[in-house]
């Protein structure tokens, strides 16, 4: 079991959950515990939770960076509705009478139909 340590989302906030709660999930934490038993075990090395931390920061500035110098993207409601509203090629013919199940009876002989 696990414990929510924020809120349902930034905007909501702790105040509402005693200090002690936190403390006490702290110390419970599967993340942390699960970090600390690689490294107790020798799976990793101390410091590779840093360098890792590190290394995802750095590649989520750059992808921020990168998406920061896009154009200001310019609204074409017009365009937008078309795509999204696109015209139909209308409905399909419906096969004739009887035989829209006759691959499935070729398979199924106690095919029952009513």
């Amino acid at each position: 079991m696990t414990f929510r340590m924020r809120g349902h989302e930034e905007a909501s906030g702790t105040k509402y959950v005693p200090k002690e709660l936190f403390e006490l999930w702290e110390k419970k934490d599967p993340v942390t515990n699960f970090e600390n038993w690689l490294i107790d075990e020798g799976v990793i090395s101390p410091d590779y939770p840093h360098m890792l931390k590190e290394e995802m920061d750095t590649e989520v500035r750059a992808a921020f960076d990168k998406a920061d110098a896009q154009p200001d993207v310019i609204p074409d409601t017009e365009k937008e509705v078309r795509e999204i509203y696109a015209p139909s090629p209308g409905p399909s013919k419906p096969p004739p009478k009887g035989e829209a199940l006759k691959p499935v009876r070729r398979k199924t002989k106690d095919l029952l139909m009513l």
